[in-house]
């Protein structure tokens, strides 16, 4: 007889309501992975989305700009057209600050001075959990 194996999917994604998509450039590094969620910022010098930093100061780097639609595997370094959110109602729990990936909670770092800086572009933030959801 096989073992049996236990699967803990979660289908519950980042976006809330009302969520507006556009297709943005978007710099990748090679051998990076990109979360579905992770905080984007808008690079000033070059108008493309690239990771927002958490205390950034170079090029924009520290000002959230977008939300990543869909998990992206890196394979090379460059430009990728990717979707994005722009504005509408999100998940916090699902937004992830890249440096902060590998945490056990990546939205941990995500604080009311970077949630003011996502309500100024229309992303709002909200601190929500689906009660509706089998936890085994």
């Amino acid at each position: 007889m096989p073992n049996i194996e236990t699967t803990r999917n979660d289908p519950v994604r980042f976006p809330l309501a009302d969520v507006i998509y556009d297709k943005k450039t978007f710099t990748v590094t090679s051998g990076q992975t990109y979360l579905e969620g992770t905080l984007l910022a808008r690079d000033t010098s070059t108008n493309k989305y690239v990771v927002f930093v958490k205390g950034g100061s170079t090029n924009g780097n520290g000002v959230p700009a977008a939300v990543l639609a869909s998990e992206v595997v890196a394979t090379a370094t460059g430009d990728r057209v990717e979707d994005v959110a722009l504005a509408g109602r999100v998940r916090k729990p699902k937004l992830v600050i890249h440096a902060d990936k590998a945490l056990a909670d990546p939205s941990v770092n995500i604080d009311e001075a970077v949630l003011w800086q996502l309500r100024d572009l229309g992303l709002i933030a909200l601190p929500v959990s689906n009660l509706m959801l089998q936890d085994n």
